[in-house]
């Protein structure tokens, strides 16, 4: 082995990092501020131990400053970035859902999206903003703008406050869900009108009396979920001839913890419903596996819809007729307008609408995964 060689094997680990992210910042890889220690942890495939010896070294030299509370900052000019360098590295999914349960999530809702933008070397990176107080909202999304200075931005679920946000801050975004009307950006929504009417129709095309149908709702929900469970109490008003407050009593609203406790509540009274407008597919999921594996008595022909954003209900019992709402167009659209997005497309203002084609249930003897 080489005198040279030899001294390159002896060289630290943490020193070899922090010539390679002083590399990555010449070369425009990190701008503005630097990711935080887990994100360089994996990205170096290092230990923690090595990132912050690395890191120390380069505030040491004046590369990066560090503020209480605050990412680390670039001191140091990137050398030879081009226009090239707007082109977006990363697409922010911002949502209000918890980022532990928000990347599988989005593993299985945006798979297609995944594949699609790993293709093109850029990063889909989940994040959850809450919405507590205007300062900690600009704070929050300011300090990711920072971090992710090339980025587009996917607003799934997100509230007008954080749309506006986005606007007035000049963020390229594509609205999933509802639209704040204060913004211009483009959207991509389920038509929620129609779908209502038609879960209802099913149903009813099934053989289930209007009066038999009861509806699965998140507790606290947004403002579309509202828009649906005004229109399944007007729609079924208008069919049973009820009250308002009557069928209101037909809306399940609960949370994550208690959505089994208040259905077997339910489904062990003398009239129990025998159709369920699932609007969320994971308490589909939920409520089919929980239906097949804890012995619960099920009413006789229960038809199940889900109206959820999931491709798929993984289990089924042999005694529930069981309706999908297929999401793939609806995959495909916000993708579709993704990319334009991401190559350089600035149309807005634009509202699609996707209405899912229900497909009707299988019976099989054992739970399985349908392909």
């Amino acid at each position: 082995m080489s005198g040279a060689n030899h001294t390159i094997s002896r060289q630290p680990l943490w020193r070899k990092v922090a010539d390679a992210i002083q590399v990555d910042i010449a070369s425009g890889q990190w701008a503005g501020t630097l990711p935080g220690e887990h994100q360089l942890t994996n990205h170096y495939g290092v230990g923690r131990r090595s990132i912050r010896s690395a890191l120390q070294r380069l505030e040491e030299n004046g590369v990066i400053g560090t503020s209480p509370g605050k990412p680390r900052q670039i001191l140091a000019k990137a050398e030879g970035v081009t226009a090239a360098s707007e082109v977006p590295d990363h697409v922010m999914l911002i949502s209000p859902y918890a980022e532990e349960q928000g990347i599988t999530r989005s593993r299985i809702l945006f798979n297609r999206t995944f594949q699609e933008l790993s293709k093109r070397g850029i990063q889909l990176v989940p994040r959850r903003i809450e919405v507590k107080t205007a300062k900690a909202l600009n704070r929050n999304l300011g300090q990711l703008k920072e971090q992710f200075p090339r980025s587009v931005w996917l607003l799934h679920d997100c509230s007008g406050a954080v749309q506006r946000w986005c606007y007035e801050n000049g963020e390229r975004a594509l609205v999933l869900g509802g639209r704040d009307p204060k913004v211009l950006f483009t959207s991509v929504d389920m038509d929620v009108e129609v779908v209502i009417d038609q879960a209802i129709q099913r149903f009813e095309a099934a053989g289930h009396d209007a009066s038999n149908i009861m509806m699965l709702m998140r507790r606290d929900p947004g403002k579309l979920n509202r828009r649906a469970c005004d229109l399944f109490v007007e729609t079924l008003k208008q069919r049973t001839l009820e009250k308002a407050s009557d069928v209101k009593k037909r809306i399940l609203l609960h949370d994550k913890a208690n959505l089994i406790d208040l259905l077997r509540d339910r489904l062990g009274r003398s009239n129990p419903p025998t159709a369920l407008l699932c609007w969320r597919t994971h308490d589909a999921i939920r409520t089919v596996t929980f239906l097949t594996h804890q012995g619960v008595s099920i009413p006789e022909n229960l038809s199940v819809i889900s109206c959820g954003s999931s491709p798929t209900m993984e289990f089924i019992h042999p005694a529930i007729t069981r309706f999908l709402s297929p999401t793939g167009d609806y995959e495909r659209c916000f993708l579709r307008q993704l990319i334009r997005l991401l190559e350089g497309d600035g149309a807005s203002d634009r509202d699609y609408r996707f209405v899912p084609e229900f497909l009707d249930g299988m019976t099989v003897t054992r739970p399985q995964l349908l392909k």
